[in-house]
């Protein structure tokens, strides 16, 4: 009899972590925080962004950026994995967000605040 509910509370502690594999989102995603507070978790894509500086353009790949601050006060804010941060304008007018569920969401870029690169 206790064999037989050792082996249900198996089951249900084995269904429970199915069930939260599922609905978690992947470990190493990006994060898109939106003006409005609302978030979307999924893989941006990787296209290198080009910043416009008073010195000249500078690209970034997102594999080498922790974050990107849209629409601060100086301008937008681009933060390297290094500690580095550059400070410009994005050049790209829209991102595209890949949901774990497959479905791309593309979003214009004044509608971001942040962008968390999980890579």
């Amino acid at each position: 009899m206790a064999w037989l509910r050792l082996s249900r509370a198996l089951v249900a502690l084995g269904a429970l972590t199915l069930l939260g594999l599922a609905v978690a989102p992947p470990a190493r995603a990006d994060v898109v925080i939106l003006v409005n507070g609302a978030r979307l978790v999924g893989q941006v894509e990787p296209s290198p962004l080009s910043i416009l500086t008073g010195d000249g353009v500078v690209q970034a790949a997102p594999a080498d950026l922790s974050e990107i601050r849209l629409g601060t006060v100086g301008g937008d804010v681009a933060s390297y994995r290094t500690g580095r941060a550059v400070v410009g304008l994005v050049d790209q007018p829209r991102y595209s967000v890949r949901l774990p569920s497959g479905q791309t969401v593309v979003v214009e870029r004044q509608q971001i605040a942040l962008i968390r690169f999980g890579r």
